[in-house]
């Protein structure tokens, strides 16, 4: 008792709770900066994120629209773009060298569109059905999800159409004219899956070097007029400076989602660096009021030595003081 009275007569109470407080402000600034920055790069570094995908083209000018200039990706600008330091690896989209038309009689229904395709590692999903061989009289497509959401409330509101769901949209077979090099040939298209990752009507591989060599208009292989990058951090920033040098069109909301994160992970690394620092403050002042307080106690506790207290007896009592002050 007399031991512990001591020590209180000597702990300064304003330092105390200045001490207690740093501790847990800094303790708090580093549990939530580490948790927001895992649920981050979680977010970012989940499997088949979008954002590690970004789709690329060529700005559109006035070249491309008087003079017919072509906005495609040679050989060469390809090897460049692999050879960059945030670059995973490149999939290239591979256009239809014919005409498509669709219709469907019942509903009165007739579009021209567009192929695309591009190998099945850089889709988000690949559905159950999407393969077709020669003799297959059935073209699975996979449909941007945004085009159906333009028919939904654009298209269709406008010409008093029906709306569609994505589970009617898949039971819907739809007849398919492509045509070129004076041929022509009928299929049905059905829709097996949909994709948020890219706007484009994608159509298998196998289909596409099919058509394009015995229906396409022309022999030789198209350069690409986009491309998709994987990149190995979305949040990079040197991914936007280099698309921005080389007059590359790309998906500014998803690098700017990507670029944002990548942000506030450094605000969280930054925050967590300070509430770092106010712990080992907060640690030192205690460290150097317990010092004082043996100093300040020194004359006491030689006093206690001389009439016959115990070393032990004062070790436990500093033991307990040490475990107040930490």
């Amino acid at each position: 008792m007399i031991l512990k009275k001591i020590f209180q007569k000597k702990q300064s109470i304003f330092q105390k709770i200045f001490s207690g407080v740093g501790l847990g402000v800094g303790l708090f600034l580093v549990l939530i900066s580490v948790h927001i920055h895992t649920q981050i790069q979680q977010a970012l570094n989940q499997k088949n994120n979008a954002s590690e995908y970004i789709t690329i083209g060529k700005q559109v000018s006035m070249g491309s629209t008087f003079f017919m200039q072509k906005n495609d990706f040679s050989k060469e600008e390809i090897k460049q773009l692999e050879t960059q330091p945030f670059v995973e690896k490149i999939g290239v989209f591979t256009p239809n060298q014919f005409s498509v038309v669709a219709y469907a009689k019942e509903v009165g229904f007739m579009s021209e569109l567009f192929f695309e395709s591009v190998e099945d590692e850089y889709l988000d999903e690949v559905p159950k059905g999407f393969k077709w061989k020669p003799n297959d009289e059935v073209i699975p497509i996979i449909l941007a999800r945004e085009m159906l959401d333009l028919y939904n409330f654009g298209y269709a509101l406008g010409k008093n159409m029906p709306q569609i769901s994505e589970g009617t949209a898949k039971l819907v077979a739809v007849n398919v004219q492509i045509a070129g090099k004076s041929i022509k040939q009928q299929f049905k298209a059905r829709i097996v899956g949909f994709t948020q990752r890219y706007s484009t009507i994608l159509v298998p591989n196998s289909f596409m070097k099919w058509a394009n060599t015995n229906i396409g208009q022309s022999t030789e292989e198209p350069n690409p007029a986009r491309l998709v990058v994987k990149v190995k951090n979305p949040a990079d920033t040197k991914i936007a400076d280099y698309f921005a040098k080389k007059n590359y069109a790309t998906n500014e909301q998803k690098m700017l989602i990507a670029q944002t994160g990548g942000i506030v992970q450094i605000i969280m690394v930054v925050l967590g660096s300070v509430g770092f620092v106010f712990m080992l403050l907060a640690f030192v002042i205690m460290v150097l009021q317990f010092n004082v307080m043996l100093a300040e106690a020194k004359p006491e506790l030689m006093l206690l030595l001389q009439i016959g207290y115990l070393p032990n007896a004062i070790l436990k009592v500093l033991g307990t003081q040490i475990a107040v002050f930490l």
